[in-house]
């Protein structure tokens, strides 16, 4: 039963989607934050992209049609690289800029919305987001290149699946 369900999971999601999926859940997190509570404008990651002048709906928006495309995407592994980069950038942005604001706090050695604490507490705390934003570019890259490869086990991952099924 464990060995099906493994396989499933394997077939499913490949290892080097995982950080494309965490990111999206972190975003959905945040996008639902804003819509149910204006006071997550005062997180680093967010506050940055208001003060840049988007309009708190619009980066509601953002998020879900990042979440949702990066989905799509990930979902529709068989389309050309195009395809997959129209999906997948909007995320990068989002992770990209959020990442920014985490730089920028580290930098002046004070949260974004002014608080101040301890550089190295500011380091610990917003260290996540750069190193997201990179794990999230390489996780893509590991996608279109170890993708091609990764269909052909997928097909033979299923094939194996549904000879098992017609065992019993």
């Amino acid at each position: 039963m464990f060995s099906r369900i493994y396989t499933l999971a394997r077939y499913i999601v490949p290892a080097y989607t995982v950080i494309i999926w965490a990111v999206s859940l972190i975003h959905l997190v945040q996008g639902i934050s804003l819509t149910v509570d204006p006071q997550a404008v005062g997180t680093t990651t967010i506050i940055h992209m208001v003060r840049s002048g988007i309009p708190i709906p619009a980066l509601v928006a953002w998020y879900l049609v990042g979440v949702v495309a990066a989905t799509i995407g990930l979902l529709m592994m068989r389309r050309g690289l195009g395809f997959h980069i129209a999906m997948w950038f909007p995320q990068q942005l989002l992770a990209i800029w959020g990442a920014t604001g985490s730089i920028q706090a580290m930098f002046l050695g004070a949260y974004l919305d002014g608080t101040d604490v301890a550089t190295a507490h500011i380091v610990a705390d917003q260290a996540v987001y750069p190193i997201l934003a990179i794990a999230h570019f390489i996780g893509f890259i590991l996608w279109q290149t170890l993708g091609r490869e990764y269909d052909q086990y997928r097909e033979d991952i299923v094939a194996q699946y549904k000879a098992v099924l017609h065992q019993e």
